[in-house]
């Protein structure tokens, strides 16, 4: 298995906000920060991409087969500049966002198509896995929360 390449690294710039409370939520379940950040994008991805339609979808591919069709043709027109996420005032923090190759390659396909930044991409995906993250453990908590019984129904003898 020598050179395979498993995961691919890249940087990704997030709020200090935004960095602070996925912070707290990793902390406080238990996650290690660079596998939580994971999670999130891959479930944001998840969500945007099983919304999709099958002719979004099929037009995506061969948007992406051209893409790559006049990457090996080369050489023939203007060159494409990689697109940049614009700079902001706000407070910012780089971490590292380690991901599959697999998955990586993907975002990479897709923001062939959409011409958007890695940054753009990976924090909205971000931002839309942690709100699913976050719903999801509302509703795990509802669960577990048992509705009030009348003292009759619990076991509990009345003087």
């Amino acid at each position: 298995m020598g050179g395979l390449v498993r995961y691919r690294r890249w940087s990704l710039r997030l709020s200090t906000f935004t960095l602070a409370q996925i912070t707290q939520i990793a902390w406080t379940d238990g996650w290690h920060l660079s596998d939580f950040v994971k999670l999130l994008v891959v479930m944001g991805a998840v969500a945007n991409w099983l919304g999709l339609e099958s002719e979004d979808r099929e037009i995506s591919r061969m948007k992406n087969e051209l893409r790559k069709l006049s990457g090996r043709i080369g050489g023939l027109g203007p060159t494409r500049t990689r697109p940049y996420a614009p700079r902001t005032t706000q407070d910012t923090t780089v971490i590292g966002l380690i991901l599959p190759t697999g998955v990586a390659n993907l975002l990479e396909s897709y923001l062939a198509v959409r011409g958007v930044s890695k940054n753009d991409l990976c924090g909205s995906l971000l931002t839309q896995g942690f709100m699913i993250y976050m719903e999801g453990e509302t509703q795990m908590l509802k669960a577990k929360v048992p509705t009030e019984r009348p003292s009759s129904e619990n076991g509990a003898t009345q003087p």
